[in-house]
């Protein structure tokens, strides 16, 4: 079964893709000489929103079942984090930690 996650992936996917369509017909026809008519702009980005979501539907099979995405989901790697320093003005900032930047 298909769980929201998913969905919210795939739903957010395709609507990218149909306003990003969208957005390249209109930019083409205001400068471009094309001739080309409303609705063949609404077919172009319907066009671009099945594919996205044909992808989609392929993505859960491949990758994560979670995900409307192809790519496998990347592990955040600890060693690369920047230690945040927090300090407030009130506070002195030989008092923490260089490396964990605690108290």
């Amino acid at each position: 079964m298909l769980k929201l996650p998913f969905w919210k992936d795939a739903v957010e996917r395709v609507l990218a893709s149909v306003l990003g369509a969208l957005g390249a017909y209109l930019a083409a026809v205001a400068i471009t000489p094309m001739d080309l008519q409303w609705w063949q702009g609404l077919a172009l980005a319907g066009l671009a929103g099945l594919v996205s979501a044909v992808k989609a539907a392929i993505a859960r099979y491949i990758g994560d079942p979670d995900s409307a995405s192809l790519a496998t989901p990347v592990e955040p790697n600890e060693h690369l984090r920047t230690p945040v320093l927090r300090v407030n003005r009130h506070s002195n900032p030989a008092d923490y930690d260089d490396e964990s930047g605690q108290l």
